[in-house]
């Protein structure tokens, strides 16, 4: 059984996202974790002053936790195969995600993505970017607009320095139905050398798969063009963990790619 944490904060994105994954995994028994991160700014005095006698974190996240029960009762009387738990933290949220997988021994993280592109996100990354960037951990990234549908096409944009005979891979294609479902890889490679393992690896797992190799094109811009041209339900993406300094000097493709799609991401770590 999957344990699956789903990020909420009660949004019409974030119950999109609850809604795609609880389609998604419909078929296969799993533990969600409805998890609700009260950012530490949001009380006032006047939560203190209401507290009575229960604790102060306690009057701060009541109508919250109240909230967070009632969705859990909700989706508990809808998917009588899953199991559901709540989490509620008053915490920084990538702290909050980080604690929660190793407590919970986390499968994946759900989170929506509203696509919102203000100039407080380009300066320093909306929540869903910071989870990508920062949690080195299997995530699955639903935009706002879009709703679920069988995955049948499944792309896999690769650059120069993926590879595909890898553990990432191996993890990302657990996420996915291999029976009914293409596995598309758009690679960009100048020499074509890493072709070869890449066939190889994925007939060993016995994928269905079409291979494509594009020479002289940004990653970004080949995946966007591929998807208006090709039916892609779904984007898988191993990425590379960034170091400060390059966040800092300009956009990653991973970071390109997540804010002009229009599509479902999955994204593994390497």
């Amino acid at each position: 059984m999957k344990n699956i944490l789903l990020l909420t904060d009660f949004s019409k994105s974030a119950d999109n996202a609850i809604s795609y994954a609880l389609s998604h995994f419909n078929s296969s028994p799993c533990h969600f974790f409805l998890m609700y991160v009260y950012k530490s700014g949001n009380f006032i005095m006047d939560d203190l002053m209401t507290s009575s006698n229960d604790t102060v974190f306690d009057a701060i996240i009541k109508d919250e936790k109240q909230e967070l029960e009632h969705y859990k009762s909700k989706l508990t009387d809808e998917y009588k195969q899953h199991q559901f738990s709540t989490i509620i933290d008053y915490d920084d949220l990538l702290s909050a995600i980080s604690q929660s997988i190793e407590l919970n021994t986390i499968d994946l993280i759900v989170a929506g993505y509203d696509g919102a592109t203000s100039l407080m996100e380009t300066v320093f990354g909306s929540n869903t970017l910071k989870i990508i960037r920062n949690i080195e951990h299997p995530t699955l990234i639903v935009p706002e607009e879009f709703h679920y549908q069988n995955i049948k096409n499944v792309l896999i944009p690769l650059d120069e320095s993926d590879k595909l005979n890898t553990s990432e891979f191996d993890r990302l294609l657990k996420f996915i139905d291999l029976k009914h479902t293409n596995i598309q890889v758009l690679r960009i490679d100048n020499d074509d050398t890493l072709a070869e393992s890449d066939k190889l690896h994925l007939e060993e797992k016995a994928v269905n798969y079409t291979y494509n190799i594009i020479k002289n094109v940004a990653l970004p811009d080949a995946v966007m063009t591929y998807q208006q041209l090709n039916e892609i339900d779904l984007v898988g993406l191993i990425i590379e963990k960034e170091s400060f300094l390059k966040r800092l000097i300009s956009e990653s493709s991973t970071t390109k790619i997540s804010k002009s799609l229009n599509l479902p991401l999955l994204i593994v770590h390497n």
